[in-house]
């Protein structure tokens, strides 16, 4: 396996993600609420004047909500079908 993987904590598990997939990570500023998401969607973000779809994916994997989405939360951003998704981490079991 020659792929670099960048090693995260979610819902305080470790998740290797491998770094092609990884475009950065950030600190999210400002979380903004959206009406009617998914309960998985935490809100939205900018970066670098782009909107950023921000997902809890230990909401999504059913592991309750992400303690932490304050200002100053860490999130990765990927790109997938052409759409940029920033993956709030940390949080709890």
């Amino acid at each position: 396996m020659s792929d670099l993987l960048l090693i995260v904590s979610i819902a305080g598990q470790k998740v290797a993600m491998r770094t092609l997939e990884v475009q950065s990570v950030i600190e999210i500023d400002v979380l903004i609420p959206v009406p009617c998401a998914p309960l998985h969607v935490a809100g939205l973000a900018a970066l670098r004047s782009r909107v950023l779809t921000v997902i809890d994916p230990q909401f999504a994997l059913g592991l309750g909500q992400c303690a932490n989405r304050d200002p100053g939360t860490e999130a990765v951003v990927v790109v997938h079908d052409g759409h940029a998704y920033a993956l709030l981490l940390g949080g709890r079991p």
